[in-house]
């Protein structure tokens, strides 16, 4: 029987871009997982959404965070806070398009409603938006 090494097959895989990745879970047991999966465990989060007018987005099971928004159906400029657990915080960078902290005051709000609750992110205007966040939580 021949021995295969392992580096001679990875050495001839393919490239792309990969859809799921062979992790372990906390018992040690190889399992699946898609890359979201991964990067939701280690505390990132991505949001890539088209809002209707007036809707409201909930981001669930994020504490003190980095985030990051562009509101992408009006401006290139990136709008970066330091979202406390509570409902306090700093904005980094201020940009016209996103307010963080509070509730109606651009096209886009991200805000919390509640000490330690969920994250919310809204389009405050009456046409739809697309907008691109994403945090990095301390947990």
């Amino acid at each position: 029987m021949e021995k295969i090494q392992f580096s001679e097959v990875e050495k001839n895989l393919p490239s792309g871009t990969p859809a799921k990745i062979r992790t372990l879970d906390s018992s040690g047991n190889s399992i699946l997982s898609t890359i979201l999966e991964v990067a939701k465990s280690i505390g990132a989060y991505n949001l890539t959404k088209t809002f209707a007018p007036l809707e409201e987005y909930e981001v669930k099971e994020v504490k003190g965070c980095l985030i990051l928004a562009q509101n992408a159906s009006i401006q290139h400029e990136i709008g970066v806070a330091i979202l406390y657990s509570n409902l306090g915080g700093v904005v980094l960078n201020n940009v016209s398009g996103v307010s963080f902290l509070e509730q109606n005051k651009q096209a886009f709000s991200i805000y919390r409603k509640e000490t330690n609750g969920s994250i919310y992110i809204k389009n405050n205007t009456e046409t739809s938006r697309v907008i691109y966040v994403r945090l990095i939580s301390i947990i």
